[in-house]
């Protein structure tokens, strides 16, 4: 202000100069509008007027783009990937409960765009809900043509009610059937803990670290992560020809 020669109370042209300012030292410039506000709104009337003015907005909007930072998305899993995986886990001719497990988050997840949060256990113990966790009761699979399961409330779920989600055979890619990779899940599971009541389980009666799915899905596709599975089943039945509604 005393640089510039400028009045302490703000105009629309000392806040632009200002936002120019900061944009170069802070990535927070919002919060610092939001204690001004705090304090020059009660003594002034035109505080909003000068807050919402179209300079000061386009001012904003391009100190937003000069601090942003790339955001790193996950490649999407892709079909060859979980072919690689499926070849592998089954290869053995009797494949390990956990191996399978492994397989079958990638396969739902993939088939039903799922996140993988909402199949495996969070890492940290405040996340940690079991009214999050999918239960086994709200599973069944329809022969070899469909499989139905709830999906319990979710942060894209306002309503707090949870999803009913189904994937449906047709939309497995061609090398294989989704579904038989979750039967095969469902009869090692429910032999070795049928009392249960979670569907997603280790050999050990624990649940699924994230963690620990990574490190096995990263054998088979080195550079996706968690968030790879919804974005590559997604991806898929684009090129299928699904529309984009339904893919919603």
């Amino acid at each position: 202000v005393r640089t510039y020669k400028l009045s302490a109370t703000p105009s629309v042209n000392s806040l632009v100069l200002f936002i120019a300012y900061l944009s170069r030292r802070l990535r927070s410039i919002d919060k610092v509008l939001s204690a001004l506000a705090f304090h020059f709104k009660p003594l002034m009337s035109t505080w909003e007027k000068v807050r919402t003015h179209p300079r000061v907005l386009l001012a904003l909007r391009g100190s937003l783009k000069l601090t942003a930072v790339p955001i790193k998305r996950s490649p999407p899993l892709l079909p060859s990937h979980l072919v690689s995986f499926a070849t592998s886990t089954l290869a053995s001719p009797s494949p390990s409960h956990d191996d399978i497990l492994a397989l079958a988050i990638a396969v739902i997840g993939f088939g039903a765009l799922l996140r993988l949060g909402e199949m495996v256990e969070p890492s940290h113990l405040d996340d940690r809900d079991p009214r999050k966790y999918i239960k086994r009761t709200s599973a069944h699979l329809v022969e070899l043509k469909e499989f139905h399961f709830h999906l319990p409330y979710h942060k894209a779920d306002r309503s707090w009610r949870g999803s009913d989600v189904v994937i449906v055979a047709e939309n497995s890619p061609p090398a294989f059937n989704l579904l038989g990779v979750v039967a095969l899940y469902l009869r090692s599971r429910d032999r070795l803990h049928p009392s249960n009541p979670y569907l997603f389980i280790r050999a050990d009666g624990s649940l699924p670290p994230r963690s620990w799915f990574v490190d096995r899905l990263r054998l088979h596709a080195p550079l996706v992560s968690g968030h790879g599975l919804r974005a590559g089943g997604a991806t898929y039945l684009a090129s299928i020809g699904t529309s984009a509604s339904f893919i919603k």
